[in-house]
């Protein structure tokens, strides 16, 4: 029995991924995603249900203060109970088709969508090998998936080399941000953050934002800082956020003899106001589906320094929006870096550019776009 599509129903979504977040109460990008675009579809009329797999997480306060109720199964990596858990809220709820993020999340998705004659659309959110046993899962039950949706291009080539997914089921739909919440910041919030932080207002200030982890790459930009300092003893760095490598990145600091002029900040929940103390923000990432870190920079008028890998070279465009350096060297990138501190005329061209590119990137045209899809694979549901 498939759901009902009579033309007065609301669309019926059941929105379906592995976690909200990471143990410790830690968020990762999809994590602002959800906060992001759940409530927004809620408001565009989408009857949406939201579940995830495995146990509650302390964001989901957030999500309920905007409308959002979650519910969280609980389930481990590999309970196999999570499958009929999920075709119980298919049927509870009617719903019409399902939205699956996650390696999991996507395949149980696909079983229980496939077991209720339901389409699914699965969400691909990073670049992250999921290794030979679920990789080869996802080759196997591809043929399962209504719709793909990948964040950017480059997350797009990873569905179809590394999970067998054809291009031509693929469509890229960028992240979306509140660009009013970037490009309208609080007019202290520059003093405030720096006098919090015994910075001068007028020392060059370079931002590096994100989860502290190998991926995002904060080590190569630790062992090239170095140079810049030599460059330009003024300057400091804010490492902002949390996670398994700050040990180490710490560590790596100390060693290198530039706790001086590197301050680590853990995780903040104010990125406008840090945004707006910041002069450069530097994105050393290994590898990177998108960045939202570097769509925020783009939207508050902050230059932005990256390397050349994944979604980044998407969103920035050398010497036009951003500076791009090789990935992973460090040395280049700190020269794009310190061309951004000493060259106002530089910045201020590239800010201008930015700003009118990530327009494109608005969290408004992104749920438009996302519920125009759930449309058109549920096929008659208005």
């Amino acid at each position: 029995m498939t759901a009902s599509t009579r033309p007065s129903d609301p669309l019926r979504v059941l929105f379906l991924s592995d976690h909200l977040g990471h143990p410790e109460g830690r968020v990762h990008g999809a994590t602002t995603y959800f906060l992001q675009v759940l409530p927004r579809l809620t408001r565009a009329g989408v009857d949406l249900t939201v579940c995830f797999l495995r146990e509650r997480h302390p964001v989901a306060d957030r999500l309920e203060a905007a409308g959002v109720r979650p519910r969280f199964l609980h389930r481990g990596r590999w309970d196999p109970r999570a499958y009929s858990d999920v075709r119980r809220i298919i049927r509870q709820h009617d719903v019409h088709l399902i939205h699956a993020a996650g390696m999991k999340g996507i395949l149980i998705g696909r079983a229980a969508a496939r077991s209720c004659r339901r389409p699914v659309i699965a969400h691909l959110h990073d670049r992250n090998d999921p290794g030979p046993l679920l990789a080869w899962l996802h080759r196997r039950t591809a043929g399962s998936t209504s719709r793909v949706l990948a964040i950017s291009d480059a997350v797009a080539e990873f569905g179809r080399t590394r999970l067998g997914l054809p291009a031509d089921w693929i469509e890229t739909l960028y992240n979306g941000i509140d660009l009013d919440a970037f490009a309208d910041p609080d007019p202290d919030g520059r003093r405030r953050v720096r006098d919090q932080l015994g910075l001068p207002m007028d020392a060059p200030v370079v931002a590096a934002i994100g989860r502290l982890t190998r991926e995002k790459g904060q080590d190569i930009l630790l062992r090239a800082w170095p140079r810049l300092v030599e460059a330009r003893p003024d300057t400091r760095l804010l490492v902002v956020g949390d996670g398994p490598e700050r040990p180490a990145c710490e560590a790596l600091a100390a060693s290198l003899g530039i706790q001086g002029s590197v301050r680590f900040l853990g995780s903040r929940d104010d990125v406008p106001d840090l945004l707006a103390a910041a002069d450069v923000v530097a994105i050393p990432s290994r590898e990177e589906g998108l960045s939202y870190v570097a769509l925020e920079a783009m939207a508050a008028g902050v230059p932005v320094a990256a390397f050349a890998t994944g979604g980044l070279r998407e969103v920035l465009a050398d010497d036009q929006t951003g500076r791009l350096a090789p990935a992973e060297d460090g040395a280049a990138l700190v020269d794009a870096v310190r061309s951004l501190v000493e060259d106002p005329l530089l910045a201020r061209r590239l800010v201008h550019a930015a700003r009118d590119a990530v327009r494109a990137y608005s969290i408004d045209l992104h749920v438009a776009r996302l519920v125009a899809i759930y449309r058109d694979v549920a096929g008659g549901v208005p």
